[in-house]
Order: C-alpha cells, then sequence, then structure tokens
C-alpha cells in the first residue's frame, strides 16, 4: 500500500514524533540521550531545520521544528539512521529500533504552536516527574535561562519573559480547561480527530472506554495537552464533562 502524503505546513512548523519498534525503549541510557541531542544539533544546521522544542522519553521522542517539508524529512531520515546505527551497536540489538516512520503534525496558528510547545514540555510528568526544570532531557530548561539548541525567540515574543513562561506551562497543570491569555488552539472536531489519530493511533479513542480509571484518566490528559477543549474530549470519547474535568485536572500522587 502506498505512503500518505504528508500534510504541508503553510506556516512551516511541525509536530513530529517517533516511537521504538514495538513501543521498546530507543534511550537505555544518558549517553544514548547526549548522542541524540548532539546528532539533533548537528543534523539541523546541515539540513536547514530550525529546532524550537523537544523532549526525550524512554520510548518516544517529541519534536516541534521549522522547516520545509523536504528538508524535515531529509533531517528526520538522518536522524534516524544515525541514531539507529549507535544504538544498536552500542547495546548489541539488532533489527529495527524505530515503529514505521516518524509522524508529524502542521503548527498554523500562534495558539496551537504554544500549546504544542507546552504539551511537548510536560511529557515527563507522566513519569512522575514534578519539578519540569528538574528533567534535563528537554528544551524547558533552556527556555529559564539555561544553555541549548533551541530557537526561543518565538515563544518568548509570544508570551514573555521566564516568570510568563513559567505561569504558562503551570497553568494547563493547574486548570486546564481555562485557556490563558487565549493560547488555547482553536480546533474544529475533525481537526481534532484527525490530530488524536495521527499522535496516538486510529484506534485510540475506541480503546479509553476499555481502560481502567488510571489509565483512562491518564488518556484523556493526554488528549487536552493534545490542545483539545474539554468539550471537544467530551464529544469525542463520550464520557462526561466530569468525568474529563477530573482527569484534566487531578494531581499526580
Amino acid at each position: 500500500m502506498p505512503r500518505s502524503a504528508r500534510q504541508q505546513s503553510v506556516s512551516d512548523h511541525y509536530h513530529v514524533t517517533q516511537r521504538g519498534s514495538g513501543k521498546r525503549c530507543i534511550f537505555e541510557d544518558d549517553d544514548d540521550r547526549r548522542s541524540f541531542v548532539r546528532t539533533m544539533a548537528y543534523f539541523s544546521r546541515d539540513c536547514q531545520v530550525r529546532l524550537i522544542a523537544w523532549v526525550l522519553m524512554d520510548n518516544h521522542f517529541h519534536l516541534l521544528l521549522r522547516a520545509e517539508l523536504e528538508d524535515l524529512s531529509r533531517f528526520m531520515s538522518r536522524l534516524g539512521t544515525v541514531h539507529a546505527q549507535r544504538f544498536n551497536g552500542a547495546h548489541g540489538h539488532v533489527g529495527c529500533v524505530f515503529q514505521g516512520r516518524f509522524k508529524s503534525i502542521p503548527i498554523e496558528t500562534d495558539p496551537q504552536l504554544l500549546a504544542t510547545i507546552r504539551y511537548i514540555h510536560l511529557n515527563p510528568l507522566e513519569t512522575g516527574v514534578t519539578r519540569l526544570e528538574d528533567y534535563p532531557w528537554s528544551s524547558y530548561p533552556q527556555y529559564l535561562g539555561a544553555r541549548g539548541i533551541c530557537d526561543t525567540s518565538l515563544m518568548t515574543s509570544l508570551v514573555g519573559g521566564r516568570e510568563r513562561i513559567i505561569a504558562f506551562h503551570k497553568a494547563s497543570c493547574a486548570d486546564p480547561l481555562v485557556s490563558l491569555d487565549g493560547h488555547r488552539p482553536r480546533m474544529d472536531d475533525a481537526e481534532a480527530l484527525a490530530n488524536v489519530q495521527q499522535m496516538f493511533g486510529a484506534s485510540f479513542l475506541d480503546s479509553i472506554v476499555r481502560m481502567d480509571h488510571a489509565e483512562r484518566d491518564r488518556a484523556l490528559k493526554r488528549l487536552h495537552r493534545l490542545g483539545l477543549s474539554g468539550a471537544q474530549i467530551t464529544r469525542l470519547t463520550g464520557f462526561g464533562r466530569g468525568i474529563v474535568q477530573r482527569a484534566c485536572t487531578q494531581k499526580r500522587p
């Protein structure tokens, strides 16, 4: 079956993610992560790709990039090839490291861009991290003043300085069903459904109803971090607003 053509962003911004084959780890240790970041930095210069935000998790990563579509594909191909070869060689693995080709969602508006940056940076909260600034494998510390490989100027110009950036990231945890300064992305239901299926798979919404409560609540929170409103999550999943609001506002124990 031929691959479907990638959607092109008018703004040249893309939210890119890729997972390990069979959901296996693609980073075994910090040496793997350091090497991946160095490789990102090198190929971003070589392929004319601007890094806006990133996070590395054990079995997947998220990137927000600005690039022409051809340059984006070239960057991801080289990044994936170099990491897979190094990873297999370092750990004695064989076979595919990544699960299929990378996924990319076009980012067209400033609100969508800001919400995507926040979504990327909040990923470590799912692993029990409580202070985003203490997680070294994302661009969030750079947005607070640390050295890094990203261009932070766009978000800074839209939100403000360090304190405003901290407030923007905390807002979705404290009260995620309320927008901050209008920066919640406005998606119609068709766009929301397409984004969810592209990010999490075609069966994700159907599988939520079979999850236990804890897993279901984490899934609902992921939908909200992707930029869906509480009302959209209710319509797409069939869960009542009370369930959605509790899932999105509850703090990890």
